[in-house]
């Protein structure tokens, strides 16, 4: 496996001002996949390497996505691609990470074990208040109309906890996802209509 710091670096250049999904992400995403991968049952074993590789290039298309509305995963799988095309990993290494990054949160149903790792250091992500504030700058940033922004608010809010794959994913993730539905109703009831 290549060295990591060569996808730090790619990382690096392609989320350089991206407060929300920039290179702090990547290194939380990582911290939490390392964190779940230790507790996987024996027999799904994870390859770190290709873990490690995926979590720092799940959300290196945020930037371009951002700027130009273009799905972010898919955005991130290209350049990911381009990326692992060029930088010494092999065939197998190269199609477990694309697999791992293509089946993120809302992007696919985990088979593998480094995509099921990875998917759940996601959506530790996305839960919690920095989840919330995450979905309140994106829904912002994408001029999304209240009435909308409100419901991507809601349904994020009603599905949040349901999509974990792992045990140690759903154990991290449940006073987070408490945290979302608090603020994301808090929210609800201050912005509904006055009776």
């Amino acid at each position: 496996m290549p060295d990591p710091e060569m996808a730090w670096a790619f990382a690096r250049h392609n989320l350089r001002e991206v407060p929300a999904f920039g290179i702090n992400h990547a290194k939380r995403v990582l911290n939490n996949a390392d964190e779940i991968s230790k507790a996987m049952p024996k027999g799904l074993p994870v390859d770190k390497d290709v873990l490690q590789t995926a979590a720092i290039l799940h959300n290196v298309g945020a930037k371009q996505s951002l700027s130009y509305a273009q799905d972010i995963r898919q955005t991130s799988l290209s350049l990911a691609k381009k990326f692992l095309g060029r930088g010494g990993y092999t065939k197998e290494q190269t199609e477990k990470i694309l697999v791992a990054i293509k089946e993120q949160p809302y992007g696919g149903s985990p088979e593998t074990a480094e995509a099921k790792v990875l998917h759940d250091a996601i959506l530790l992500e996305y839960s919690g208040a920095l989840g919330f504030i995450k979905d309140i700058y994106v829904l912002g940033l994408t001029k999304t109309p209240l009435p909308l922004a409100i419901k991507k608010i809601r349904s994020n809010r009603e599905v949040l906890g349901q999509g974990f794959q792992t045990k140690k994913g759903r154990e991290l993730g449940e006073e987070r996802v408490k945290a979302y539905r608090k603020l994301s109703l808090e929210l609800e009831n201050e912005l509904a209509s006055p009776k």
